[in-house]
């Protein structure tokens, strides 16, 4: 048997939370990542509280800091974090992350869950 993680809800979109993203990164060494939303009529804004990532509807998560507000967030290679979905799921950093965080894990429609399938 081997472990996975799987997002169980049938409508889900295998979404990681943003602490999820957080503590992925950190267990892979890449160092803080960055959070960011659309703050409508003013560009998009740096989202510092772990708590405030909670409530967030969109999302931009770059691997560097680009400062509190910014127009737009270009798609250029090292700038933003590359997204983490079904392909992971035999991760073994995500799996621990899955494990750790449970419920906390998972954003939006997810119920990401670590699973035990036959290898």
């Amino acid at each position: 048997m081997k472990k996975i993680v799987l997002d169980i809800n049938p409508e889900g979109t295998f979404s990681l939370s943003c602490e999820a993203y957080a503590l992925y990164a950190k267990k892979q060494g890449i160092g803080p990542i960055y959070f960011y939303t659309r703050d409508f009529g003013d560009g998009i804004k740096k989202v510092r509280d772990p708590e405030c990532w909670k409530k967030l509807k969109s999302r931009i998560i770059t691997l560097v800091d680009l400062g509190d507000h910014v127009a737009k967030i270009p798609f250029i290679k090292g700038i933003r974090c590359p997204s983490i979905d079904e392909d992971y799921g035999e991760d073994k950093i995500l799996i621990e992350v899955v494990e750790e965080l449970g419920e906390a894990a998972s954003w939006k429609n997810s119920n990401l869950q670590v699973v035990l399938v036959k290898a």
